[in-house]
């Protein structure tokens, strides 16, 4: 399941944000910036019993060298409403073709992220909430 939902993120998020590379986890060291990261931080299942579901939490954000100063924080964040805008509800999410029964249910942007790291680079995007559902 998460395989699936995995490669639907990374298939909303290329077709929304244009000009940006995108990287599940971690990017390859010298990526030139800006550059997009999904990270899966955490979740499981919850099953009744008709369907089981996972709720999963991500971070989806921008990474950007700060030698521009402010202005990659502003670079970053202008991508990151690309990313938002991309996953503006539910069926962004077109994970149905993966696995027969799967669905994602929910999709919401719970937090912020904006902070410049010791390394000189901004991240700046959101912690989603996501649920998806396959009928047992």
């Amino acid at each position: 399941m998460i395989n699936a939902l995995e490669t639907a993120l990374y298939n909303a998020l290329v077709a929304g944000s244009v000009g940006v590379n995108w990287y599940n986890t971690l990017a390859p060291s010298k990526t030139a910036t800006p550059f997009g990261v999904f990270i899966y931080v955490s979740g499981g299942e919850n099953d009744t019993n008709t369907t089981q579901h996972d709720v999963l939490t991500y971070d989806i954000r921008i990474v950007d060298d700060s030698q521009d100063g402010l202005n990659a924080a502003y670079t970053a964040a202008s991508y990151a409403d690309k990313a938002r805008a991309a996953l503006s509800g539910a069926d962004a999410l077109n994970i149905t073709g993966s696995l027969s029964g799967l669905a994602c249910v929910e999709l919401r942007r719970e937090s912020a992220i904006k902070y410049l790291d010791a390394g000189g680079y901004w991240h700046v995007g959101d912690k989603w909430r996501i649920r998806v559902s396959k009928t047992l």
